[in-house]
């Protein structure tokens, strides 16, 4: 498997997969650059990432429970997060000064990346394994993924003040969550599985709920595996295992 992301200040794009290196491709030079391995780590593979919204970061899932955050300029490692268990997810806050994460325990972490320091922890409800994690970007929702086909929505100023309960629960997928994504509005939800053909499911967020027209009737998806927003909105992307890239207009954006 091999993942791919643009650094949001469209500089670079950062590929990596199951190798110890990764590479990073300069947009402006037109140069390809392969990084790694990291000193002092021995990972086998690099290819569950993220990459901050401020474009100074990109974080690796590491081994035994580590997280590896380097820097996007020199490309070096400048810290090491350590969870209890084995770490699987990743997300970013909105201003990237914070990072959550998720593994087998099923814990939530977040991480005041200024500090390095875990600030808050807690079980997500009903949650086994922990599989994907992504935060709105007007900063006030989070959602979590699960090997069970949940996904649990949560309002981060309430969770982080102590009220676990998430706002909503969405049970439409039966396997593995691997892909969340927020909309550039906060409006829209998309929650997809690769294990089943059609899995992939949008929720209309101010209502928490599902659109009964998605996906469309008598349009095979096949096995979704990755999937975006356009900056205004107006179209959504989506890969799937087939080698094809689905892309459709969203009539209520106007705008790109």
């Amino acid at each position: 498997m091999v993942n791919a992301a643009f650094l949001p200040d469209g500089s670079q794009v950062i590929i990596a997969g199951r190798r110890k290196f990764f590479y990073s491709f300069d947009l402006v030079k037109a140069k390809v650059d392969r990084i790694g391995p990291l000193v002092g780590r021995e990972e086998k593979s690099l290819e569950v990432f993220e990459v901050s919204p401020d474009s100074s970061t990109i974080a690796f899932v590491g081994n035994e429970g580590y997280i590896l955050l380097v820097s996007t300029k020199t490309k070096e490692l400048i810290g090491t997060l350590k969870m209890n268990g084995t770490a699987r997810s990743l997300a970013f806050s909105e201003d990237g000064k914070q990072l959550l994460s998720s593994g087998e325990d099923g814990q939530i972490y977040h991480w005041d990346l200024r500090t390095g320091a875990c600030f808050h922890m807690a079980v997500d409800e009903g949650c086994i394994n922990g599989t994907s994690l992504c935060t709105s970007p007007n900063g006030k929702l989070f959602a979590a993924g699960s090997d069970s086909g949940i996904v649990n929505i949560y309002n981060s100023e309430e969770f982080l003040g102590g009220k676990r309960k998430p706002i909503k629960t969405i049970e439409n997928l039966t396997t593995k969550v691997d892909f969340l994504k927020f909309n550039t509005d906060s409006q829209i939800l998309a929650i997809c599985s690769s294990m089943k053909k059609n899995s992939l499911k949008l929720v209309h967020v101010p209502s928490l709920t599902v659109f009964s027209n998605w996906p469309p009737q008598k349009k095979t998806l096949h096995y979704p595996r990755c999937l975006d927003f356009s900056p205004g909105g107006g179209f959504m992307a989506m890969g799937n295992a087939a080698g094809k890239v689905l892309l459709y207009k969203l009539h209520h954006y106007h705008d790109a």
